[in-house]
């Protein structure tokens, strides 16, 4: 998941890049990694949806390669939404983070996790949320090594989300988003602010990052990214003079920033990337938390 906030619409097309003689991209809205191993690829992430896997198979097969792996960067919808068709038209492994994978196979916790975990309306059952359930058949974590390719831990935008680095290249996932997507008005996603910045510490290493959404040619995408978390931190932290509850602090961030919020769902991605930095704002003393006739109120400190 990308930016609250926004809207796109049209139809996607993927494009076939290759970075170098091993390592491609099929981009589009959200980008899709390619490794190639010989004549066999493994692919990383399958798309919102059946349409974008089988647009990444067409591809695949078209460039003669055969799809023996794919990678599940983290468990959002979006990157997972295609997972189901590719397993039922292929003899491929699934790989994913010991997190992400009983999302990946009941991935109804993730619109249960943005409802407080209780059962989710209607409007966080669309595809943007609810993926088919499928199988995760390998697991790998921070270190691991397939092959010449280095598995990182990137948490943050979500637990357990991974890169996958080849040399001084590294699929980075949502841990980084494009400069477009970042100079919208709106908000990135994020589940945990701390995670978020460790992690974009890590990608300076590496001389190119490319993100899941946004150009793959960019550079310093690491410190726009940070510039943006530091400015949203300061924006909320600034509101919160006031004393107020996340709901009213919600309402006037949306104002402020002008974020044209017309999606329920959306509106509850909003509030868990809210929490994140309100959770982190308490973390580094800058905000605290406290009850009010019977209602939780924030203010910064």
């Amino acid at each position: 998941m990308e930016l609250v906030g926004t809207t796109s619409k049209g139809r996607f097309r993927l494009e076939l890049i290759w970075l170098n003689d091993r390592f491609g991209v099929l981009h589009d809205r959200t980008n899709l990694g390619l490794i190639r191993f010989s004549k066999d690829v493994m692919l990383i992430d399958s798309g919102i949806d059946e349409s974008y896997a089988r647009k990444a198979l067409k591809i695949i097969s078209e460039n003669g390669l055969k799809l023996r792996w794919l990678v599940n960067t983290h468990f959002h919808a979006d990157h997972i939404g295609g997972n189901l068709f590719i397993q039922r038209k292929s003899q491929v492994q699934t790989i994913a983070h010991p997190l992400t994978k009983p999302f990946v196979e009941n991935p109804i916790l993730e619109p249960m996790s943005l409802y407080c975990g209780a059962n989710p309306p209607d409007q966080l059952r669309s595809k943007l949320f609810l993926a088919q359930p499928s199988e995760v058949h390998v697991i790998v974590e921070n270190g691991s090594n397939f092959e010449d390719v280095q598995i990182i831990e990137l948490p943050g935008h979500a637990p357990g989300q991974i890169g996958l680095a080849l040399k001084d290249l590294i699929f980075a996932a949502d841990s980084v988003f494009g400069i477009e997507i970042l100079g919208k008005k709106g908000i990135v996603v994020y589940s945990d602010i701390g995670a978020a910045l460790e992690s974009l510490e890590k990608l300076r290493g590496f001389d190119q990052c490319i993100p899941s959404h946004g150009s793959i040619s960019e550079k310093d995408l690491v410190q726009m990214n940070k510039s943006h978390i530091e400015f949203v931190a300061e924006k909320i932290h600034s509101l919160l003079k006031e004393p107020m509850s996340e709901e009213i602090l919600l309402s006037q961030l949306i104002e402020n920033l002008q974020i044209d919020l017309q999606d329920v769902g959306v509106y509850y991605l909003l509030r868990m990337t809210v929490l994140a930095y309100l959770s982190w704002l308490k973390k580094i003393n800058k905000a605290q938390i406290y009850l009010e006739k019977g209602k939780t109120v924030w203010q910064s400190l």
